[in-house]
């Protein structure tokens, strides 16, 4: 995102979160004066009850103003930090393919799996199938017995860091298979959360 659309953005939010600030300051302001106007006529029933409707109706206009001030400003605040995680994805991407086709002539062999000699990265399970499907000569994600294949020789290949490794097979339709490589422990985590890769191919 241009630097201009983001000040533009920040600018507007900030607009709308001052209008919900004047609103929400008005809130203790009328509350004040609608009560020494009650002070000074306690028996007056006709105006008590406009008073109780005047407020009710004001109440109501004031939450409206801050309730929409704020989504207005949540919006737009949103905008730019999403595209942001957009733009740093697409980059931390870019830098794990590069990587892998540095590492991919010269893998590390575990029987008939081919190990990358490098991790990729930490990212989301989508990205992590897309980057190595985009390697290219059959690299991919390791399924959940060859990932526990590299914990079990995690010290012959060496590079591997003690957190959760993605694998290929999915437990659900929202989660899938990853194992600690510093335990062992395998669990089913969510497809949008960020763990580490580790390309393999067979022989």
């Amino acid at each position: 995102m241009e630097k201009e659309e983001v000040t533009k953005r920040f600018n507007s939010a900030g607009k709308h979160l001052k209008t919900a600030g004047i609103a929400l300051i008005s809130l203790p302001i009328f509350a004040i004066i609608t009560y020494g106007i009650i002070s000074q006529n306690p028996t007056d029933t006709d105006l008590l009850d406009n008073i109780a409707v005047l407020s009710s109706v004001m109440y109501g206009i004031l939450l409206v103003i801050i309730a929409g001030g704020l989504h207005s400003a949540g919006k737009r605040l949103m905008g730019v930090f999403s595209e942001n995680d957009e733009i740093n994805s697409v980059q931390t991407s870019q830098k794990s393919l590069d990587l892998a086709k540095k590492f991919k002539d010269s893998p590390i062999t575990l029987g008939k799996l081919d190990v990358l000699g490098q991790d990729l990265g930490k990212m989301k399970w989508d990205e992590a199938v897309k980057i190595c499907k985009e390697i290219g000569e059959g690299w991919r994600l390791p399924s959940k017995d060859e990932l526990n294949a590299i914990y079990e020789n995690k010290d012959s290949i060496g590079g591997l860091v003690s957190f959760e490794y993605w694998s290929a097979d999915e437990y659900d339709f929202h989660n899938v298979w990853t194992q600690n490589i510093d335990n062992g422990k395998e669990e089913e985590l969510s497809k949008t959360s960020k763990h580490f890769v580790r390309a393999v191919r067979s022989k």
